[in-house]
């Protein structure tokens, strides 16, 4: 017998599960994800995102390297649980981990079906 065809309650609860799972928690961890990112992530000065100020008020272009400097010297950049996800990566990329999840989980859905 096929496996969505079956009258065995307990792999229909199964499958319900798998279903609820899937729905609270597969597909939107990775929205919220990308969402957590952009808000812990060192950024720029809020008028330009380019642009930074120095510890005297001067205004400093804020590129790859300042980014990087502030993600593995910054007290609140260490204290930050996700820092593991944009750690290592060039500020246009600090999403790529979340990119991986989400072609993963579409391998696996795709295969799946």
């Amino acid at each position: 017998s096929d496996f969505g065809q079956s009258e065995d309650p307990k792999l229909r609860y199964m499958r319900y599960a798998s279903y609820f799972i899937l729905v609270t928690f597969t597909i939107p961890l990775p929205f919220i994800l990308v969402r957590v990112v952009g808000k812990n992530k060192p950024a720029g000065s809020l008028e330009n995102p380019d642009i930074a100020y120095d510890v005297d008020g001067e205004k400093v272009a804020f590129d790859d390297k300042l980014y990087n400097r502030l993600v593995n010297q910054d007290p609140n950049q260490l204290k930050c649980p996700y820092r593991s996800l944009y750690k290592g990566f060039e500020r246009k990329w600090a999403n790529y981990k979340i990119y991986q999840l989400l072609y993963k989980v579409t391998l696996v859905l795709l295969m799946s079906v």
